[in-house]
């Protein structure tokens, strides 16, 4: 994806996070991202179901709520990001650095995670709080 646009939807869903009336939510379904950086991006809530995003740097991203339902994150720097109650069933997180990551509350069914950086990372289900 061209990066001036990507930076317009960022901004647009800046926006609608603000004042949905306001703002688009980003739609970024089955968008090719693979090694795009988008340390300390704000995607909460935004639709990257299904995109390809081998080898991104997520590092600090707020992607609380988002939708990564069969996203592939091979690879992928999500060091420290937020994905508080974000949906990542079916998601490839293999090799991914989730080192510091808060994944409380994620949907993680049938997500792959073979091989990812843990260390640090939060993961609550139901009552119970992993801190691995």
């Amino acid at each position: 994806m061209d990066n001036k646009l990507l930076k317009k939807i960022i901004a647009e869903h800046g926006r609608w996070l603000d004042d949905p009336s306001q703002g688009i939510r980003a739609n970024l379904r089955g968008v090719n991202l693979a090694g795009t950086i988008l340390t300390g991006a704000n995607l909460e809530g935004a639709n990257l179901s299904c995109a390809d995003m081998q080898g991104a740097d997520l590092a600090g991203a707020d992607l609380c709520h988002a939708d990564l339902t069969g996203t592939i994150l091979k690879s992928a720097n999500l060091q420290g990001a937020l994905l508080c109650h974000a949906t990542l069933a079916g998601a490839d997180l293999e090799g991914a650095n989730l080192e510091g990551a808060n994944l409380s509350c994620a949907d993680l069914d049938t997500a792959g995670l073979a091989g990812a950086i843990l260390k640090k990372t939060i993961i609550m289900l139901g009552d119970l709080t992993l801190s691995i």
